[in-house]
């Protein structure tokens, strides 16, 4: 069990997200490394990681997917990362609730667009790139068509990604 550290209630040890207020869980250092050492992955079934379904996991070693998002509004401006096996949570900037996602959009107008502060994660599993929302209020969009929370889906070179009201395309690499 977890204990969040934003409202005290209990979580499970596989969710990333709190039961009662939506924060980001802080995992112990021990679970962080046994979820780190892919040994521990089943490669044959899909598993429940953070309270997340993962695709099945290829045996080889994964490499780094980079992707890059480019603002519709402003084609010179882009966002580049590296996905790994591990969630990349995107989303604002909490400093009073402790929350700090992987990929910051505050400097972006996050809370004018309606983005929140867990928003959205990516992962893949060593040929795709997968987005997932996080039940963020003001939703996700993959090409106009609007993401079920806590529900994979596969992101192609050239998508049109809308987080709250932010639009972005996806560079896939």
């Amino acid at each position: 069990m977890i204990t969040c550290p934003h409202c005290g209630s209990k979580n499970s040890a596989e969710r990333a997200l709190c039961k009662n207020c939506n924060q980001l869980l802080e995992r112990p250092p021990h679970l962080t490394a046994m979820l780190n050492n892919s040994s521990l992955m089943d490669k044959t079934t899909t598993e429940t990681h953070f309270g997340v379904l993962l695709p099945p996991v290829a045996t080889q070693e994964l490499s780094p997917k980079k992707v890059r998002l480019v603002f519709v509004e402003d084609p010179q401006q882009t966002i580049e990362f590296v996905v790994m096996l591990e969630r990349v949570i995107v989303g604002r900037t909490d400093v009073e609730r402790n929350v700090y996602p992987d990929i910051d959009m505050t400097p972006y107008q996050a809370f004018e667009h309606g983005i929140s502060r867990t928003h959205a994660f990516l992962y893949q599993d060593g040929v795709n790139v997968y987005l997932q929302d996080l039940a963020s209020a003001n939703g996700t969009a993959i090409n106009r068509q609007r993401l079920h929370p806590q529900q994979s889906y596969t992101l192609q070179d050239q998508d049109e990604l809308m987080f709250g009201t932010l639009e972005l395309i996806v560079r896939l690499r």
